[in-house]
């Protein structure tokens, strides 16, 4: 079988990525409008597949469509946006030679239902379609979608999960038998190719786990640890110093196993700041913190005022908040450079604000902003606080539900987009 190549993905992990396939297709209304908050957190992070985020698109028009919140000439736009969306995006993949094919003889070969390329003619060319052929198509579509990509994926990466374990299997085999280093050298490397093609943060850990207990189960003690340092490592360290674990592995003794291990996990070390994400709590009000500040309202700027243009781009980074410097601030840093930020301002009533929270979109999709919020709460905790309150940009608030905030009262507009006031009890 031919292996795909390694892909940037928005999702922090294939557990939720398959809870939005969950969600989306189910019964349940509230289900059905968490997976469309989640795909637009997605959407934000860039790297998302035309079909997940088409699925998002359609799923928010079928509520618009329950609910009467769009004119009927405006979900005739929207669907047949969508559907030009949806096939231009399916057939451009296939354009590679010097001279365009007929996006129908394209969408054809795929699949793809002829009624969508029809739907996208008229859009583009014609007159939109009616209502009903819109509403009709947009059904087909999330048919087509959950059948030709959700469904395929999720096929996909159990298939690819069941041939990691029969990999791990195999090199746990050849390691006992004290096989030539090569020949275990080659079965460690396709576990490292098939986890590459998954979603490396979560497989890695699981993959550490099985190794420990299909290599010494009696060791979990001695081996957890190292193996967990190198589920924290990116996948090309693992690769490159495998080697080296292989080559001191002379027979099945665990002293043998130890010293290779241990040996693994000192070179490792050493490139611990490819994945090493530190947090840190400090004042704005400090001299000491001054450079972290600093770097923190530089973050800031790039992520969430510049993109804005205007009068909030034109102040650069020289804006702050007027209660800043007396507010709560956490950075996430990597190398020194902040990489993640998020403030508190306390109320004085047990409660109070979170606010400007921001990741360097490199390290999206890694849990940092999750982290900062946990570790906010735990703080918050620990000094006496029991509610958390935020203004949620409208794109972010499916990230703040799955941390288990809620949201109250009428959305609003600031900053010139929309928002929406969410809150949590800190138990």
């Amino acid at each position: 079988m031919t292996s795909r190549p390694p892909r940037s993905v928005p999702w922090a992990d294939y557990q939720e990525w398959r809870r939005v396939y969950a969600n989306a297709f189910s019964s349940d209304v509230s289900d059905r409008m968490d997976a469309v908050a989640q795909i637009a957190v997605w959407r934000s992070r860039g790297h998302l597949p035309i079909a997940a985020d088409v699925t998002g698109v359609l799923l928010e028009l079928d509520d618009a469509c329950r609910t009467g919140s769009m004119s009927p000439l405006a979900l005739r736009f929207a669907i047949s946006m969508a559907a030009v969306r949806l096939v231009n995006g399916l057939t451009d993949r296939e354009q590679t030679s010097l001279f365009a094919k007929p996006v129908r003889d394209v969408a054809a070969a795929l699949g793809i239902p002829i009624s969508f390329v029809e739907v996208r003619h008229l859009a583009t060319h014609n007159e939109l379609p009616s209502l009903f052929l819109a509403l009709q198509v947009k059904d087909q579509a999330l048919d087509f979608l959950r059948s030709t990509y959700w469904q395929v994926e999720e096929e996909h990466q159990q298939a690819l999960w069941s041939r990691s374990q029969r990999a791990l299997s195999d090199f746990a085999a050849a390691a006992r038998l004290g096989s030539r280093a090569d020949t275990a050298r080659a079965g460690l490397h396709e576990v490292v190719r098939l986890v590459a093609e998954q979603s490396p943060p979560q497989r890695c850990t699981e993959l550490s786990d099985s190794a420990v207990n299909a290599l010494w189960s009696e060791r979990v003690a001695t081996w957890a640890p190292i193996l967990d340092l190198l589920s924290k490592r990116s996948l090309c360290v693992f690769d490159d110093l495998s080697g080296r674990l292989l080559d001191l592995i002379g027979d099945t003794e665990c002293d043998q196993w130890r010293r290779a291990l241990y040996t693994l996990a000192n070179t490792s070390a050493a490139t611990a700041h490819l994945m090493a994400v530190e947090y840190r709590f400090f004042s704005a009000r400090e001299s000491a913190s001054r450079d972290l500040y600093d770097k923190e309202r530089a973050l800031r700027f790039e992520w969430l005022r510049k993109p804005l243009g205007g009068e909030h781009a034109a102040k650069g980074e020289a804006e702050e908040f007027p209660f800043e410097k007396d507010s709560v601030h956490l950075v996430a840093t990597m190398d020194g450079n902040v990489i993640g930020c998020v403030l508190f301002h306390p109320d004085g009533r047990g409660s109070g604000r979170l606010f400007q929270m921001a990741v360097d979109e490199r390290y999206r999709g890694r849990g940092i902003g999750a982290q900062l919020v946990r570790r906010l709460e735990q703080h918050l905790r620990d000094i006496g606080l029991t509610e958390v309150t935020l203004h949620a940009r409208e794109y972010a608030a499916g990230f703040y539900r799955t941390l288990g905030y809620e949201q109250y009262g009428d959305p609003f507009e600031e900053v010139g987009i929309p928002h929406c006031h969410m809150r949590r009890t800190l138990l």
